[in-house]
């Protein structure tokens, strides 16, 4: 569980924060979440494939709660550990 607030030039038009700056800060979510539950492992994720839905703009100063769940724990491309984020 975290909290971001995007200054304004996160923005893509005025007053609504970009997706991709929203799509990094859930990525940085998920690296978190499967760091926090594994923090003695030997290996570094990164991010194989993702995806975004998006229901309501974000203003910037706007304080964005955000959440991330471990799915599923995997160790390898074939074997993905799964995270879900949300903003």
């Amino acid at each position: 569980m975290g909290r971001v607030i995007i200054p304004e030039h996160g923005s893509g038009w005025p007053g609504i924060v970009h997706g991709g700056t929203l799509f990094t800060v859930l990525d940085c979510m998920a690296a978190w979440t499967i760091f926090a539950g594994r923090a003695d492992a030997p290996t570094v994720n990164v991010t194989q494939s993702a995806a975004s839905k998006f229901f309501k703009p974000a203003r910037p100063g706007q304080i964005l709660h955000l959440t991330g769940t471990l799915k599923r724990e995997g160790f390898d491309s074939k074997n993905p550990t799964i995270t879900f984020g949300q903003i």
